[in-house]
């Protein structure tokens, strides 16, 4: 079965997990939808109006963007020991949650902005009982930074970054001084280019201030979603559950990495409300955190059958979900 396959960390699962993801995106192969019109970053502007043009094209990159952010999630948490075993399952449930609906069939300006976001990540981790870090916090602030110029609500990782740095390190002010010239020299850059431009007054209305003063900040979820949301709650109660059951025996440092995580997850819901609306795209940055906590459910069950069941369960909540429609107009 896949969960058994790709927890005993398998070479197999290097074949296996872009399989699924293969599957899984067909239905974009097969009938790409463009997203609703946004107003995009000037970093982006320019690739989302190729991408409507070349539909394809932009599903295809979509995929590609999906799968190499899954495995470069593996790796980071590989790396850094946030699970107590090494396994490709966060690579597996990634592809899985980036592919549940037919709204995340697309390249959205999420990606690139997720894999800066990624990079920041791995950067931070990474000064965990480090003696110096100037260079690594003024690459993360610097990899912020860009990540707001091509997907606005990211700016909110400046709070990420700065709990990360208080989780990870003692407190050293020039640390905190460089990582904040990091972060705001690609806003400098570009805030002057603009200005030499005359452009920089209307662009910030644009781009910043517009789309959130005039956006919908109503939710409602749409019955297709239902059985999926079902699942992935229960998915989040058993995770939880194997959390704090296993947490008294982790290492102090995959027990930091967690809370890190756990800080990743709540900026990321934070991250949807200056979003100009609440399109699934828009969770993309809460993938992150929750493929770690399902991974660890799964790599820690005892019951293997059990893991599996509900792995299906997920799977057949994802073929519902890009169904449903269909089904509806067929009886209506």
């Amino acid at each position: 079965m896949i969960i058994r396959t790709v927890r005993s960390n398998s070479p197999a699962s290097l074949l296996l997990i872009p399989l699924v993801a293969i599957v899984l995106w067909i239905p974009g192969f097969l009938h790409p939808t463009p997203p609703v019109q946004l107003v995009a970053m000037p970093l982006f502007r320019g690739i989302d109006a190729f991408c409507r043009s070349h539909p394809e094209f932009a599903v295809t990159l979509g995929f590609i963007f999906s799968l190499g952010q899954a495995f470069l999630l593996n790796y980071l948490i590989q790396v850094h020991q946030v699970l107590t075993k090494k396994s490709w399952l966060p690579a597996l449930l990634f592809v899985v949650l980036t592919a549940c609906t037919p709204g995340l069939l697309w390249f959205h300006p999420e990606m690139p902005a997720g894999i800066l976001l990624l990079g920041t990540l791995h950067l931070l981790l990474g000064t965990y009982r480090t003696d110096r870090a100037f260079g690594a916090v003024f690459k993360a602030g610097f990899l912020l930074g860009l990540a707001g110029l091509i997907y606005a609500p990211s700016v909110v990782f400046v709070f990420f970054g700065i709990i990360a740095i208080i989780i990870l390190r003692p407190f050293i002010w020039r640390e905190w001084v460089i990582f904040i010239i990091g972060l705001t020299i690609p806003w400098i850059y570009s805030g002057v280019w603009f200005f030499l431009k005359d452009e920089l007054k209307p662009l910030t209305h644009e781009v910043l201030i517009d789309p959130i003063v005039h956006r919908d900040f109503f939710l409602k979820l749409p019955m297709e979603y239902y059985a999926l949301s079902a699942v992935t709650g229960l998915l989040l109660m058993v995770a939880g559950a194997r959390f704090v059951a296993g947490s008294g025996t982790s290492t102090l440092k995959t027990k930091k990495s967690v809370t890190t995580m756990i800080w990743f997850l709540i900026i990321s819901i934070t991250a949807v409300l200056p979003a100009q609306n609440y399109a699934v795209a828009g969770f993309i940055f809460c993938i992150y955190p929750l493929s770690l906590f399902i991974s660890n459910y799964f790599l820690l069950a005892r019951r293997l059958w059990i893991a599996e069941i509900i792995f299906l369960m997920l799977l057949g909540s994802i073929a519902v979900s890009y169904f449903t429609k269909d089904i509806m107009a067929l009886f209506s």
